[in-house]
């Protein structure tokens, strides 16, 4: 098999190291790519923000559009500081390390920056005004895989279909392992349809750098989504990147069939015994699952992660055979779905989910955020700046609990 030479892609990265000096920082590499030319159409703070298109637990994904190019769509992640302090007051008094909440936020904005890969969404900045931060991502007008599924008989996709998805987040996984980084939140919403029909790994509050670190069990944070989470993490033991692998069974397992693994509609709510399904109770997969793709997930979801495959492995499998990973890295092939046959225009909504666009952005977010003097615009502000701000005015709140 052709060797993937993962450093083409890796064209412009920031090294951003925690606690360092602006003196200690590493340079931007620059690169001839017009898509990372994106300082420019933040640093005036001209953005229109259009709709909200997505939610979590701290943090609003709203799209945007550029005042002087209109055709520059971004999705910006707004983390509200009302928020955060809000989550602080909840989780006051857990047994966890103070300034989690904080921690977690810039390591996603430092991660990210760090990042360039063809199935990964592409970081384009920071902003900072009094009210929020802002990180400034790549637009997918496909929406997610979770909504995705919806649209498809039973919620599942074609076989076909999987082949090639799965494919993409195989090199995508490969790639982050590769630089150093856990994912640790693999599932369909996670997953975005580019207009292109590409995927888009999304949403990194979860990934952690462990670079360098020759502890394979080195994280063991309790975090992630409960359906796709590995047993060794819910067993309190050390994990690494097979945890990732068994995330990427379950993603798999649900495209398939329309369902997580261990899911029961009978106690959907019922985490505990979810968990104890995951550590305990033998994979059941459907008839219809073909017999390379039943193979290909009893080896991803072996509840015994150092016998759970890897990327080198995931290559080689029979299920994967119709793929040609070079050129699908360089995107050489035609993708299975094509939204933008389906958007009548580029700020077509119909790929999102009702539950999100039916908000308006005003009734979202503050009026007080909207009635802002100049002065707190929208401005781009340097990722250490935001860091250092970020951790002076939060130092005391909590989100991911230790197992």
């Amino acid at each position: 098999m052709e060797p993937i030479d993962w450093k083409y892609w890796a064209t412009a990265r920031t090294e951003l190291v925690a606690n360092c000096s602006t003196s200690e920082q590493k340079s931007l590499q620059q690169c001839d790519s017009t898509d990372r030319k994106y300082l420019m159409p933040l640093q005036s703070g001209k953005l229109d923000f259009i709709r909200v298109i997505g939610q979590g637990s701290y943090g609003t994904v709203i799209l945007s559009q550029s005042h002087e190019n209109p055709e520059r769509l971004f999705a910006i992640k707004l983390i509200t500081k009302a928020r955060l302090r809000e989550k602080m007051k909840q989780t006051e008094g857990r047994n966890a390390s103070k300034n989690d909440e904080t921690q977690r936020m810039m390591m996603e904005q430092r991660v990210i920056a760090l990042l360039d890969h063809p199935f990964v969404t592409k970081f384009y900045g920071s902003f900072e005004t009094k009210d929020a931060y802002h990180l400034v991502m790549e637009y997918c007008a496909g929406g997610d895989f979770y909504f995705l599924l919806d649209r498809y008989e039973n919620n599942r996709l074609p076989e076909s279909h999987v082949v090639f998805y799965g494919a993409c987040l195989v090199l995508a996984l490969q790639y982050l392992h590769q630089e150093g980084v856990i994912y640790r939140d693999l599932k369909p919403e996670n997953i975005l349809l580019g207009k292109d029909g590409f995927l888009q790994l999304a949403d990194f509050g979860f990934a952690k750098c462990i670079a360098g670190v020759d502890n394979k069990r080195c994280c063991s944070t309790l975090c992630g989504s409960a359906d796709y989470v590995a047993p060794e993490i819910i067993r309190g033991e050390g994990y690494g990147y097979s945890a990732d692998y068994w995330s990427l069974g379950c993603v798999l397992f649900e495209l398939l069939t329309g369902f997580p693994p261990f899911y029961r509609s009978s106690d959907c709510d019922n985490q505990r015994l979810l968990f104890h399904r995951i550590q305990h109770t033998e994979l059941s997969i459907p008839g219809y699952v073909s017999p390379n793709a039943r193979g290909l997930l009893r080896e991803l979801l072996n509840k015994d992660d150092t016998h759970r495959m890897n990327a080198s492995t995931i290559l080689e499998h029979p299920f994967f055979g119709t793929i040609i990973w070079s050129e699908l890295l360089n995107k050489q092939v035609k993708p299975p779905i094509l939204p933008e046959d389906n958007l009548d225009s580029p700020l077509d909504n119909s790929s999102c989910a009702d539950q999100y666009t039916a908000h308006s952005v005003l009734d979202t977010l503050s009026c007080t955020y909207y009635s802002c003097s100049s002065s707190d615009k929208p401005e781009f502000t340097k990722a250490q700046n935001i860091r250092s701000h970020c951790e002076s005015t939060f130092t005391d709140f909590d989100w991911c609990e230790e197992f």
